[in-house]
């Protein structure tokens, strides 16, 4: 693995910030919290943008649940609103890694 320094000019930017919530909405601009992410975007990013150099984020709830295949096991995973996905995406691009899987595809 290789590591790679000094991201958080990058990561914070307004322009990517933009393009993550552009990419984060792609094929969902139709869902509630979505839309209305979008309908104040600019206030959204400043905010987001606030939260991000202060270090006030803090991550949102976990819903935990168990799946049978192969094995049991509990998985936790985030609630993924779209506050959350703006994140995932802001960092990916920066970090150059593809975002999405199969139910990012299906809108879940």
């Amino acid at each position: 693995m290789r590591r790679v320094g000094n991201l958080w000019p990058d990561l914070t930017s307004f322009a990517n910030l933009l393009e993550a919530a552009e990419a984060a909405a792609a094929g969902k601009r139709k869902r509630p919290d979505v839309a209305a992410f979008l309908l104040n975007l600019e206030p959204e990013l400043i905010g987001l943008h606030r939260e991000l150099l202060d270090g006030s984020y803090q991550p949102g709830p976990y819903r935990t649940f168990t799946i049978l295949d192969p094995k049991p096991r509990q998985i936790s995973a985030a609630v993924a609103s779209a506050q959350h996905r703006r994140r995932v995406f802001l960092v990916f691009r920066v970090a150059g890694g593809e975002v999405g899987t199969e139910s990012d595809q299906k809108g879940r």
